[in-house]
């Protein structure tokens, strides 16, 4: 008879704070939860021709760890085919070989500026990123470009695809060496159900589905011919966020349980997937879209229904389609205060749904290696201040003066330097908000490690603070700059370059840049405090959409996290369970538990639902072991809810898997992790 055996671990908050009047906001500093990460660790690159070659050759090697150290890792997209100037309507030149137009010729490769974009990553310090997939004009009989100018079609001879992505690999190893290799991420198309992207027959979802399936396959093994199945990090990117061509599920059961189209083994190596995220306008998300939350948790529950725990799981290009005006943005983001709030909370909301990173467009508003940053790539700066810290989740209290404001946040405690961090955003989804607020902070359970004090330094992003967008705003309104134009970027984006075309224009920009610069620029404040009574307060001003960040140095907890620990001898730790269940206290030696919680039944009826709840107000995170017989039976899951009342409960997705065998390989041992419970 199968045995289901396990542990549970918590660590609640204390209880919710009350706020007399205002909203607040209380940071209990010895309730850390999981490590703080690195979210924003990507940028996307178009075109790898325009950023990363003859610009980024003269470059100080140290630009991005000085400016921007929060990038790791830069995506080249449709690195590897689709364009070349000269075909019909492409302007970039993406097919590798000495004559793309030459059909006569289909071994004439030529890698070299492919091999300089990524010596040029390289030397900076970050990690490429190759996104395979669009295939030459030349490799398509019949050439079809799309929307975004690539080759839709497949190639007409997979095995000559095959030997072209292979020889692509083989070159980078011989410049690179395999080691510096091992890093580096591969993917397969952008958006592979998009139809705009890639699609077969006369728009046939079937065939096109099989297409993708065989481009990836092939890819794959031939990126593993080069450089080695052990050290290769590759996956594949799907829209996810709305309806594509095909569904991006049924390529997740084929890279688990289905036959591979190249080796006919089962399965293909997969690392990561990902999606793609827009709202349609600043705070307007499109209703025929899911969510950025569901978007995720679809992929990962596909994937962990087919065995494949713990893929990387992330955004690889999104944020927000059009401006106020109703135009495309460059890059996917307004440049007024409103993105500073946004993307604030877009980082407690990362770390809340245990989703591994969001990658982004630009830096700045000329791209990244020059012009004036953005409040994004200030909010960026700051978050990445928290990056190893244990999380602090706040407990909410009290009324905001604007019903539509969302005052929350995030904090993060670094024991090895005695130092906390808070962010705390003032975040509306109307973007002509102007209500600010006054939120109390209260941090509990602090001490200075030495006297009686600690040191606080203060940043703001706001209309008055490391942004030069409402200045901006005034003079362009000024100089009447796009009263005349119709623009193909809207004026409201960050990218402001994209969006100016008279040289006049853009002259009149120039000569204010280093004002804007200087506008832009991240400024801190430096304040002591007396901590009274293991409390500290602070009352920031935040205005429409700001964000105020904190670095307190001197701290320390004068608590731990509480644990609770269920060894389930007996039922007294749990609230319910279902009577399906029994205490088992049998087989000790054999599992090495003295007792555990089973079924009572010798077989699964999958009419029973067999189930426990505890309940723990405010709890941070949970641990789990189970124990499967390894050959007797297979694994199905746990599922983890969660509920703020007892009554609605949510299944929670963002948990992770270590397995180990047990007992002379009889047993599997599968500890399960859920690093972050929803605050509530």
């Amino acid at each position: 008879m199968p045995i289901l055996m396990f542990s549970l671990l918590v660590t609640p908050f204390p209880a919710k704070a009350e706020a007399a009047a205002g909203v607040q906001l209380t940071f209990d500093l010895g309730a850390q939860g999981q490590t703080i990460t690195n979210k924003f660790n990507q940028l996307n690159m178009w075109d790898k021709d325009a950023y990363w070659t003859s610009m980024a050759d003269n470059q100080e090697t140290d630009y991005f760890a000085t400016k921007y150290p929060f990038v790791k890792t830069m995506k080249l997209m449709q690195a590897t085919g689709g364009c070349y100037v000269g075909f019909d309507r492409c302007t970039t030149n993406r097919d590798l070989f000495v004559d793309p137009s030459d059909r006569s010729n289909l071994t004439d490769y030529k890698f070299d500026t492919l091999i300089h974009a990524t010596r040029n990553i390289v030397n900076q310090g970050l990690t490429p990123y190759i996104v395979t997939g669009n295939v030459p004009i030349k490799y398509s009989s019949n050439p079809v470009l799309g929307v975004f100018e690539l080759n839709v079609s497949p190639p007409d001879d997979y095995n000559v695809y095959y030997d072209y992505m292979l020889a692509m690999a083989d070159a980078l190893v011989d410049e690179f060496g395999v080691n510096e290799m091992k890093s580096w991420k591969w993917g397969v198309l952008t958006e592979f159900e998009n139809g705009d992207m890639f699609k077969a027959g006369s728009v046939n979802a079937q065939q096109t589905k099989e297409a993708y399936l065989k481009l990836y396959d092939y890819t794959v093994d031939a990126l593993q011919e080069a450089i080695g199945a052990d050290n290769l990090i590759v996956g594949a990117h799907a829209m996810a966020v709305s309806a594509g061509l095909w569904s991006h599920l049924e390529f997740i059961d084929h890279v688990a349980k289905g036959v591979n189209k190249k080796t006919g083994e089962i399965g293909t190596q997969l690392n990561f997937i990902t999606g793609s995220y827009y709202d349609e306008q600043p705070g307007e998300p499109n209703p025929s879209y899911k969510s950025l939350k569901d978007t995720l948790n679809s992929l990962r529950a596909r994937a962990v229904e087919n065995g494949l725990m713990n893929l990387e799981i992330g955004i690889d290009e999104g944020r927000i389609l059009a401006g106020m005006d109703g135009v495309a943005l460059a890059p996917r983001a307004v440049g007024h205060s409103f993105q500073a709030a946004a993307d604030a909370r877009l980082f407690r909301q990362l770390h809340d749904w245990n989703i591994d990173f969001f990658s982004l467009w630009s830096l700045t508003t000329d791209g990244i290696w020059s012009g004036v940053d953005s409040v994004s790539t200030n909010i960026f700066n700051l978050s990445y201040r928290m990056v190893g810290d244990q999380q602090i989740t706040p407990q909410v209290a009290g009324s905001p003066n604007d019903p539509g404001n969302e005052i929350g946040g995030i904090g993060g405690y670094n024991e090895a330097e005695n130092k906390l961090h808070l962010m705390v955003y003032n975040y509306n989804a109307d973007i002509e908000a102007t209500m600010g607020e006054a939120p109390t902070l209260v941090v509990e359970n602090i001490a200075p490690v030495e006297g009686n004090t600690v040191t606080i330094k203060q940043w703001y992003v706001d209309d008055d603070n490391a942004n030069f967008w409402p200045t901006w705003w005034e003079d362009q309104a000024a100089q009447g700059i796009y009263e005349n134009s119709i623009p193909y970027w809207s004026r409201y984006s960050a990218e402001v370059m994209f969006t100016l075309y008279n040289q006049a224009d853009k002259d009149y920009w120039y000569s204010r840049e280093e004002a804007y610069k200087n506008l832009a620029e991240l400024k801190s404040t430096t304040s002591t405090a007396v901590i009274n009574n293991g409390k500290l307060i602070l009352e920031p001003s935040l205005g429409h959409h700001g964000v105020v960040f904190y670095e307190i140095t001197n701290a320390d907890p004068t608590s731990a996290p509480k644990v609770a620990i269920d060894d389930l001898d007996d039922w007294s730790k749990a609230d319910t369970y279902s009577d399906t269940l029994m205490i088992d206290k049998s087989n000790a030696a054999l599992l090495g538990d003295p007792s555990r919680v089973m079924r009572k039944g010798a077989s699964y009826d999958a009419s029973e639902k067999d189930y426990m709840t505890y309940y723990y107000p405010g709890i941070v995170s949970l641990g789990l072991t189970a124990l499967y017989a390894t050959t007797a039976e297979s694994i199905g899951d746990f599922k983890f809810y969660t509920s703020a009342d007892g009554l609605s409960w949510e299944k929670q997705y963002g948990w992770t898997t270590e397995d180990s065998l047990i007992n002379e390989d009889l047993w599997t041992k599968r500890e399960y992790n859920l690093p972050s419970v929803p605050a509530g």
